[in-house]
This record gives structure tokens, C-alpha cells and sequence, in this order.
């Protein structure tokens, strides 16, 4: 059964080491709606104890060097995608053990993957 977003809310929540990091790399944390933020993390069924949750339930997304680098949250009108729609493909996952969480305007993907817990690299101009 899936847990709603106020049982995936931590009291350890990640947000502000996120707020940290964003801080130290000049990035602009992207405002998202409450509606957008649970959409999101009751898809992902991830606490905001992790920094995927945090991500998912507090922020529209955070563009790092001036949106060069696009890390997705719940979505926004600056940053359209969302950690879970930009996930899922007719109903079903994009791809199986990982999650797509951020894009380059190189036309890059960044990915999760759950296991063995890495971030991989999608170059478009070598597809590896």
C-alpha cells in the first residue's frame, strides 16, 4: 500500500543541506505549489529524509549555473518537469532501476539508480 506524503514527511528532513549545498554552488532553488510537492513524493515513495524526497516535496527544481544544469523537483513554470511525470511513460517507469532526476543543456540526462546507489551520465553526443 502506498504512503501518503504526510507519512513520507521526516523530522530529519534533507531540505536544508540542500538549501547548503545550493548556497555554496549559487544555484536558485525553484519555488513549487504543497499539491505539486505531495503529487511528487507520494509517487516516489521516498522520505524527505533523503535528499531525491527533499528534493521532490520542497522544490520546483534547482538550476545550477544559471540553468546549464537542470536537477528536477515537483516541477514549476520555470522548470516544466517533474521528478515523477518526467518518470513515467504511459502509466509505466522510463526506465527500471533508476530515476532521470536532472538534464544539461548539452542535452545530457542524469540518472539514480538504486542499485549499486550511483548517478550516472547519459552524453548525448556518445549515447554512453
Amino acid at each position: 500500500m502506498k504512503r501518503t506524503w504526510k507519512e513520507l514527511v521526516s523530522r530529519d528532513d534533507s531540505i536544508e543541506m540542500i538549501r547548503g549545498w545550493a548556497h555554496k554552488a549559487k544555484a536558485t532553488i525553484l519555488p513549487t505549489t504543497n499539491d505539486d510537492g505531495c503529487r511528487a513524493l507520494e509517487a516516489l515513495e521516498v522520505t524527505t529524509r533523503s535528499p531525491l524526497g527533499a528534493l521532490a516535496f520542497h522544490t520546483g527544481g534547482i538550476l545550477v549555473d544559471h540553468g546549464w544544469l537542470r536537477i528536477l523537483g515537483a516541477g514549476c513554470p520555470q522548470l516544466p518537469r517533474a521528478l515523477d511525470t518526467w518518470n513515467v511513460i504511459d502509466g509505466k517507469p522510463r526506465f527500471d532501476g533508476g530515476v532521470l532526476i536532472a538534464d544539461d543543456v548539452f542535452g545530457g540526462f542524469h540518472a539514480w539508480f538504486r542499485e549499486p546507489r550511483t548517478v550516472h551520465y547519459l552524453a548525448p553526443d556518445t549515447l554512453e
